[in-house]
């Protein structure tokens, strides 16, 4: 596991602000972007998690969201904590565990491709984003993030998967659909959750039986 120092000025760093301009956009999955703010985003290898089961928890997750009157999973501050943690345990806890089985071709445990994405990520650190904490298994990576410079979230992580697919595939002589399209993201509503998902990543290696 690979990580950098954390966030210079600390004081400074934006977190979510429910009142804030905030742009939505949605595919399979929602996404929200305030300027300025810090984000935790996943992305991960095509065949991670196998396509019947990830379209499964998909339907789960929407039904489970309309039984609770909820248009986007990114309003679920509107419910109580105990609803909140039920979310977490029954998809994103849920999620992160199937990644974690190292499930699907795990092409990131070669040490040359793992290198290839950690120094991806490291390129602009400082010019177009401003990088924290982060971690490269097996079959998916987890970075905290701050864009900068106008430049988007989308872009960046576009740029990351794109010259790191092309790169590896260069590597290994395949052609193969590498990382999937969407990535998870989030932003970072507080102090408090910053150093909770800190600790997540650091500790990912560990207890997941890669360290």
């Amino acid at each position: 596991m690979k990580s950098n120092s954390c966030f210079q000025h600390e004081e400074n760093i934006i977190y979510f602000a429910p009142n804030a301009t905030t742009q939505k956009t949605k595919r399979n999955l929602p996404h929200w972007q305030q300027e300025g703010t810090a984000y935790f985003v996943t992305f991960r290898l095509f065949d991670s998690i196998p396509k019947d089961v990830a379209e499964n928890i998909r339907k789960e997750r929407e039904k489970w969201l309309k039984n609770n009157k909820i248009s986007d999973p990114a309003e679920l501050d509107k419910l109580s904590l105990q609803k909140r943690m039920e979310y977490y345990r029954l998809f994103s806890k849920h999620y992160d565990e199937l990644l974690d089985n190292g499930f699907g071709s795990c092409v990131l445990a070669n040490p040359e491709c793992k290198k290839i994405v950690e120094d991806a990520l490291k390129y602009f650190d400082g010019e177009k984003y401003v990088l924290d904490k982060y971690v490269v298994m097996p079959n998916h990576v987890h970075v905290i993030v701050i864009p900068k410079n106008n430049w988007s979230l989308s872009k960046i992580t576009h740029s990351w998967k794109s010259y790191t697919a092309n790169r590896i595939n260069e590597i290994l002589g395949k052609k193969m659909r590498f990382w999937m399209p969407e990535s998870f993201d989030h932003i970072i509503r507080s102090g408090i959750q910053l150093e909770r998902i800190r600790k997540y990543i650091e500790d990912n290696p560990k207890n997941s039986g890669q360290d």
